[in-house]
């Protein structure tokens, strides 16, 4: 049995990430709304709110509001972007609420999903599971069916939204705009991580006098594109993780970048692994695509990346099994489907193809994106503005899919913002205790956040590294 998963796809869909944007989407007019009750597909209840538009056009959207630990004297509620493109809030940061409702005390917490994903009106294609492709599927074979999938998406209801940029960025601003009204908020505070900080942006843009302020974490700058970004990201994350690892146990034999070149070097190579959850053997074509993408998946967890050096001396020694376990075990939790309806119009149409990282990365996604049905966007709506909502940054420095340059460029756009860097951390840190000093700080008075204190990053280490199996040093 064969692993067919593809680093064009299991990387961009961590991401996030976002790139923003758009000034030219196509507001529509809304005719009306109505509240009802929906259920997630675990059985939990939430609140499904349905616009309708002047055409006659219904959309739903859904989410769940967390009501304020301790007093809450009037502060505004936080609402959560998640990531992906494709990524649903309600799943990505369900099961944080109650550290996250800790972190927020005193306001509430909302999660609405992404237009396209969980119970928001959702993008689907016969017969493929919403929240990650069977990893049975070969890169000819998953591209060809994604091209199937794009002419049925074409074919179906949902064609004239997406044509009309309804599940772009731009659209679900405008519906998150009308749901603010709707629940009668003054002014809300988000939060944004990966993808979710180009909605965030977008909407500082389009609604700054409806924020309190924002929160972006795992950022990126107006340059960065979906599927171009590895190219700046991958070999300068491996880098930073090498600084971090030679200030705890210099005198390593080889680095981390040298030894992924050495796999690289063998790669395609068919292997031989077991499956970590049947324990059948598996024989692996590994490629330079797998090899990247188990490597990000180690990068994405801070829980694993002090295992990466082992896991990679292992390999050069033919022993797989730890590098690409995470992968098989991986739940990206993103639906395909919304990723290329958002990808393959905000993003593709404006990546070159020498700019991908990867062999034959472009010639398939531009087949996929080819059968796509995209809405326009133009170059000049990725310039930004100048935005003085007090916003609060917080980056990795070794982040694979959002590299630091891109919110120290971001940070000159935003006049009233401060960025903070994490050495040895990758694309999330708002879990450590300076990142939440810092978040609660912030919100206390968000005006001032250019005299917050990061003092606390110095005692922020990096995960200590394993030098064998008995764990870091």
């Amino acid at each position: 049995m064969q692993l067919r998963c593809s680093i064009w796809l299991l990387i961009t869909f961590k991401l996030f990430l976002f790139l923003f944007l758009f000034f030219g989407s196509q507001p529509r007019a809304l005719a009306g709304t109505e509240e009802t009750s929906c259920y997630l597909k675990d059985g939990q209840e939430a609140a499904c709110q349905t616009f309708t538009f002047e055409d006659g056009v219904s959309i739903h959207v859904a989410r769940i509001r967390h009501p304020a630990t301790g007093t809450n004297s009037g502060k505004s509620p936080v609402l959560f972007l998640a990531g992906g493109p494709g990524q649903a809030a309600i799943e990505a940061f369900g099961a944080q609420a109650k550290r996250l409702r800790k972190m927020f005390r005193g306001r509430d917490l909302i999660f609405v999903d992404q237009l396209g994903v969980g119970q928001s009106h959702p993008i689907n294609c016969k017969g493929v599971d919403l929240y990650g492709l069977p990893k049975t599927l070969e890169t000819p074979e998953l591209t060809k069916y994604m091209v199937r999938c794009g002419r049925e998406l074409t074919a179906s209801t949902k064609a004239p939204l997406i044509l009309k940029g309804q599940y772009g960025t731009d659209g679900f601003v405008q519906l998150l705009e009308a749901l603010r009204n709707k629940l009668k908020i003054k002014r809300w505070s988000l939060f944004g991580a990966s993808y979710g900080t180009r909605v965030a942006v977008r909407y500082s843009i389009i609604y700054p006098n409806a924020l309190d302020a924002v929160i972006l974490e795992g950022i990126a700058g107006h340059r960065l594109r979906l599927f171009a970004n590895l190219k700046d990201g991958f070999e300068p994350s491996l880098r930073a993780y090498e600084r971090s690892r030679e200030m705890q146990t210099p005198g390593a034999s080889r680095t981390i970048l040298q030894m992924f070149e050495a796999l690289k070097a063998k790669a395609p190579i068919n292997v031989k692994v077991n499956d970590p959850t049947t324990l059948e053997p598996l024989t692996i074509a590994m490629t330079t695509d797998l090899l990247v993408s188990a490597i990000s998946t180690v990068l994405y967890d801070p829980n694993l990346t002090g295992n990466l050096p082992v896991m990679l001396q292992s390999a050069l020694e033919g022993d797989y099994n730890p590098l690409v376990a995470p992968t098989l075990l991986s739940d990206f939790s993103v639906n395909v489907m919304m990723f290329y309806t958002v990808a393959c119009s905000e993003d593709f149409p404006f990546v070159k193809k020498d700019e991908y990282y990867l062999p034959n990365q472009y010639e398939a996604i531009k087949t996929i994106c080819d059968a796509w049905p995209q809405f326009p966007v133009e170059e000049s709506f990725r310039s930004l503005v100048e935005i003085h909502v007090p916003t609060l940054l917080l980056g990795g420095d070794a982040d694979p899919a959002t590299p630091p340059q891109y919110p120290r460029q971001l940070v000159n756009y935003l006049k009233t913002s401060k960025y903070f860097e994490f050495k040895g951390y990758g694309h999330s840190v708002h879990y450590l205790p300076c990142a939440r000093k810092l978040i609660q700080d912030f919100l206390k008075d968000p005006e001032k956040v250019a005299t917050l204190d990061g003092e606390c990053i110095g005692n922020s280490h990096a995960p200590g590294f394993f030098q064998n199996n008995w764990g870091p040093q």
